[in-house]
């Protein structure tokens, strides 16, 4: 049934009543339950907000599954130019693991005649949320540590720009030393030695931005051999909010 003022429309069944009604800019159902089989799609730009609070939208995966995922190596914090090397997927694999699929490690780069990690080994790459309205961003990331660590330094970092060199915002950061290491959670089969799972962090850190594009980074003092001392990271997500 229509209302006379043509902005409503009730319904009615038994003893219970619903309507539909529109106030020249939007339409709202009351009571509305509905059940989408395949999904809710939504145009670019656009949110969903419950109670007029919006939520976490999930926008970027790397899973590394399919590759490198747009990551690149540094040598240090202080360069400004990615080295020409890639880095390298790691597989989890052997008997009676649980885990499986790829994550992804730095390059070891060579120095003093043998491969040896240098300096601060960092894992880059640039975020672009460009089209995806935001004022916060929420990154999750696993970050593993390999081998044998000797009082190490790990950490999480964003940056404005990937050539930044000391405009670095650090989120995270931790020191491992070998007792730290879980052995056992699983080995790697690369052609640099075998790596051994250590201690994993799932980091989870929120930043207050309406930037459009920035650098998420992991990077370590490590500087050992990678069947010595590593790191690498998996399941990488970027929210917004």
């Amino acid at each position: 049934m229509e209302s006379t003022d043509g902005t409503e429309i009730e319904f009615k069944k038994g003893a219970n009543t619903a309507s539909i009604t529109y106030d020249g800019n939007n339409i709202n159902i009351e009571n509305l339950n509905l059940v989408y089989s395949s999904g809710i799609t939504l145009p670019q730009g656009q949110s969903i907000s419950y109670d007029g609070l919006k939520d976490w939208r999930l926008v970027e995966v790397d899973d590394f599954e399919s590759g490198i995922e747009g990551w690149k190596n540094y040598m240090t914090l202080g360069v400004s130019e990615a080295f020409n090397t890639a880095p390298i997927l790691l597989t989890f694999s052997g008997a009676n693991k649980t885990q499986s699929g790829n994550a992804l490690a730095p390059f070891n780069f060579l120095g003093g005649g043998a491969f040896q990690r240098v300096g601060y080994m960092v894992l880059k790459k640039l975020i672009d949320l460009t089209g995806i309205p935001h004022t916060q961003v929420k990154i999750k990331c696993t970050i593993y540590v390999t081998g044998t660590p000797e009082g190490e330094n790990v950490f999480a970092a964003v940056a404005p720009a990937m050539n930044t060199t000391n405009a670095y915002e650090f989120l995270w950061a931790r020191q491992y030393f070998s007792n730290d290491a879980i052995q056992g959670i699983s080995t790697f089969n690369i052609n640099m030695g075998s790596r051994t799972a250590g201690l994993s962090y799932a980091g989870e850190f929120i930043i207050p931005t309406n930037q459009n594009t920035f650098v998420f980074l992991v990077g370590s003092s490590m500087d050992q051999p990678a069947d010595d001392e590593g790191f690498m990271i998996d399941n990488v997500e970027i929210w917004v909010k």
